[in-house]
Parts: C-alpha cells; structure tokens; sequence
C-alpha cells in the first residue's frame, strides 16, 4: 500500500481536498473517477467539493500545474476558491514562497496573488460571453433583447422557462438575475437546465439577488457537485454579468454574499481586462490516506 498526504482545504465552505502530485501519486490514481468519488464522498471517503492536483510544470521555474476534479469525478477547467487555496497550500508545505504565483488549468493560466500569505487575489480572464463560449444549445434558447450582452432564454417545460445571462470564466456559467418561480426551488431549476442538456458540457448556474448598489447575494449550483457554499468563478461570472446588464458598477468593489461569507471581486468592464477575486483560504487539516 502507497501513502498519501494531502491537505483539507476550504474557502467560506467550499472545501477541498489538495494533494501534491508525485510520479507515485500519477501512477496510483491514474485519475480514475472512481477513485475520486470515493475521496470526496462526505461518509466513504475525506468528503470533498473538489479534488485538487499541483505539481511544478515542466521545463518552467515558476508555473505549476493545476488539475481540478468535481465531485463526481470528471476533470473541470476552472476553480477560483480553489486557485487561493492552492497558493496557500504550496507555502505552507514550502513548495513556492514567492507572493505572486501562476497555476496552469487545462487551458487556463491564472495568476494568485498574496502578502505574507494571506490576503489572497485571484486574476481570472474572461472567456467569452456568447452562447458558443459556455456551449449553450442554440437550437433550445432564445436570444432575449437587442443589446450588445443579451440573456437567453431556455424553456425547461411547457409553462416553465428561464433567462440566464453567459459568462464563461474559462469554465460554463449561467447567471439568472429574474425573480424566480416561488412553485420551484432552484435545485429544481438547476436539474431541469441539466436535464434538457441545453449545454453541451453542462453549466455552473448562479442566482443572484441585488442588496445595494455593490452588495449582491448568491446561491451557485456547480456541475458535478450540486449546490455549494460558495464558488469563486461563480461569483466572478455574476458581477461579470451584472455590469455588462448594468446593473452593477464597474470598477469598484463588489461584495458577493454567500452561505458562509462574502467574496469580493473587482472587474472595470473591459473584456479584455482580468477579473480579480479575493477572499479567505483555510487549512482544516492535514492528513494521510493510503491506496
């Protein structure tokens, strides 16, 4: 049997398993979905919202590799809470100490930055905001208003549709500002999206209700994983969406409201421009598995 140490991870809830990989660690899992599932299983396993993978990237002094699994396995592009609690980890564990730190994801490079390794800020990229950026079904939706940035519509049953505003972090989003039907929780909204398969790769679905002029709150439903505490990328798509509909001001802090806290995210409404999240990173705890 191979012994395995990792790190429980957790921004306002959002936790994580990270683990620092090893040519032991590649050859063992493999990245079998099995073997992640039964890790994040919160009664089987450690219990999890995501799995975290880093490792030093080849031929580089100062990029690391970031792989992110959800919940229920599959590989994902993208991961905001997690990206500061990665920075954390690798200078707890004195892997990288500098303050700036760039982690490659799939096809996204962000870059985190810390003082003193705290105080945590996350720059992401805007991916896109039309529905072939988050692989929205255009077959299923409908383009909603004149605008240059439009919400689509998705007709989920014969008296039931939905308007979502796209934004994709590098990963899918779907950001619903509209009051919601009281007759269905937004578990069910979220399921029923999935279940007419309007994205060809799924979506992270945000809801989102305005309290001031730069305070909202959010509830986030994440692809395999269902609803979580919080959501890093989740937060960035929504006052991404905000100030394109102009409903939120560019340029100046937002304070996004979640379960267990509030994340705050910076954008001044160029596209081109990153979009910079900070909020907390937490050790819970270190430990050991063995396979």
């Amino acid at each position: 049997m191979k012994k395995i140490k990792f790190s429980k991870m957790q921004s306002l809830g959002n936790d994580f398993i990270v683990i620092y990989e090893t040519a032991v660690i590649s050859e063992i899992f493999n990245f079998k979905k099995s073997q992640i599932r039964r890790l994040a299983d919160r009664k089987r396993g450690i219990g999890a919202d995501q799995i975290l993978l880093v490792k030093k990237l080849d031929n580089s002094e100062e990029k690391f590799q970031y792989k992110i699994f959800n919940a229920d396995g599959g590989e994902v592009e993208q991961c905001g809470n997690g990206a500061r609690c990665v920075k954390k980890f690798l200078f707890d564990k004195g892997f990288w100490t500098d303050s700036n730190l760039i982690l490659v994801a799939q096809q996204n490079e962000l870059s985190v930055q810390s003082k003193n390794n705290k105080d945590f800020t996350v720059s992401l990229k805007i991916h896109g905001t039309q529905p072939a950026d988050v692989g929205l079904d255009s077959t299923i939706s409908k383009k909603i208003g004149k605008g240059k940035y439009c919400s689509y519509e998705i007709k989920l049953t014969e008296d039931f549709s939905t308007n979502l505003y796209l934004v994709s972090m590098g990963n899918p989003h779907g950001v619903c500002w509209e009051a919601v039907n009281k007759n269905l929780r937004l578990k069910q909204i979220f399921e029923m999206i999935n279940a007419a398969k309007a994205f060809h790769n799924g979506v992270n679905i945000e809801f989102c209700k305005k309290e001031s002029r730069s305070v909202l709150t959010l509830r986030v439903f994440e692809r395999g994983v269902g609803e979580t505490d919080a959501c890093g990328s989740g937060a960035c798509a929504a006052v991404v969406s905000g100030i394109l509909n102009e409903s939120l001001p560019a340029n100046e802090l937002i304070e996004v409201k979640m379960r267990q806290g509030s994340l705050f995210v910076k954008w001044d409404g160029d596209l081109l421009s990153p979009v910079l999240l900070s909020g907390p990173a937490t050790t819970v705890f270190d430990g050991e598995f063995y396979v």
